[in-house]
């Protein structure tokens, strides 16, 4: 008699794990990094508007390129693929200028993933913002935030929520790159030839 109950409280409790793990995973996460850059703002939002700069700031990918047939570069409409190697081999995505207020924020759908390793990676959609704030004539701060653009996949939110810390880390270290870039200082963190994500 005692066997049966322990095998329903066992599967009791799976059942309620299941459930809370589909609840956390329904949740809305947003990935959001700062920097203040000292530079006009001015200055910072046409630096990072100009992909031709990636180069110079990311850790993850090595360069970008805008695609032929979308309209010019940094404006809405305009499309272009990101490639996480110098010989465009492997890892790349792209990614369409979907709004913009400008000095204020660009919004970005980040879509055809390819050569992921992640399930489903292809299936995976992103949405990123660049929040651009003055806080006075030479001083800037700018937020970098991402998350996913569909939020009724239980298992894209689960393995978001794991990547989550990765972005999180490389947002950071390419705001750091883009504020030493933008004051003429030394880039501090090159670009990274293995990431988990690979």
């Amino acid at each position: 008699m005692k066997r049966p109950i322990a095998t329903a409280i066992a599967a009791l409790i799976v059942v309620l794990g299941l459930g809370i793990l589909f609840a956390i995973a329904q949740r809305h996460r947003v990935v959001a990094e700062s920097v203040v850059i000292e530079a006009p703002l001015e200055d910072v939002w046409a630096y990072i508007g100009d992909s031709r700069n990636a180069q110079q700031w990311s850790v993850f990918f090595h360069h970008i390129t805008p695609l032929p047939g979308t309209p010019p570069d940094g404006t809405v409409g305009a499309v272009r693929r990101c490639f996480r190697r110098a010989d465009e081999t492997g890892i790349n995505w792209d990614e369409e200028l979907i709004a913009l207020a400008p000095l204020g924020h660009r919004k970005i759908h980040v879509f055809n993933l390819r050569e992921f390793r992640a399930p489903r990676a292809t299936e995976t959609q992103f949405l990123t913002t660049q929040t651009y704030k003055r806080l006075g004539p030479k001083r800037t701060q700018v937020t970098f935030s991402g998350w996913l653009h569909r939020r009724d996949d239980a298992l894209q939110h689960a393995l978001f929520g794991l990547s989550s810390p990765e972005a999180a880390r490389v947002f950071r270290l390419n705001l750091e790159n883009i504020k030493a870039a933008v004051e003429q200082r030394p880039r501090p963190h090159p670009w990274e030839g293995q990431n988990i994500l690979d």
